[in-house]
């Protein structure tokens, strides 16, 4: 269903929802960060992981990281031993945070550079986590998604 076909993306000589493989060879793993100026926000993933991926309206755990670029330590939730948790789609952290967690399955990292205009909530509302981040200026944040929550039996 995420293959060729899908969606009206057909292809030809390849079959509607046939298995795919491709073969990729990795030439460099460095990615270039933007200079402390740059005002893109940028997604990059340095520990991928394979699995079900957190979509928009899902329940999010992850270890969080903030950095300034001149490599501060502003906020860690690992320090405090306590994963952020937040729903995507609901506003309740800033913007670069929450775009960046779309898309990643549970135990993968990344890395992302959040200018400015990223760092305030999709509806300009207080977040739910306070990370104190300087507005001003692009911060570096490190997000280790975490697997769901085990449910806790009465």
């Amino acid at each position: 269903d995420m293959t060729y076909g899908a969606e009206g993306f057909a292809r030809d000589g390849v079959e509607n929802g046939a298995t795919i493989k491709f073969d990729i060879e990795l030439l460099k793993l460095a990615p270039v960060l933007p200079d402390a100026e740059a005002s893109a926000f940028r997604i990059v993933d340095t520990a991928p992981n394979t699995g079900s991926m957190i979509f928009c309206g899902m329940p999010v755990r992850a270890h969080v990281t903030v950095w300034d670029v001149g490599g501060k330590k502003l906020f860690s939730s690992k320090d405090a031993k306590s994963p952020v948790e937040f729903t995507t789609g609901k506003s309740e952290v800033f913007l670069g945070l929450e775009l960046g967690v779309i898309g990643m399955p549970p135990r993968a990292q990344r890395m992302l550079v959040v200018p400015p205009a990223f760092q305030k909530t999709m509806n300009g509302n207080a977040a739910a986590v306070d990370f104190k981040l300087p507005m001003s200026q692009t911060v570096l944040v490190d997000v280790e998604a975490l697997l769901p929550e085990p449910e806790k039996k009465l």
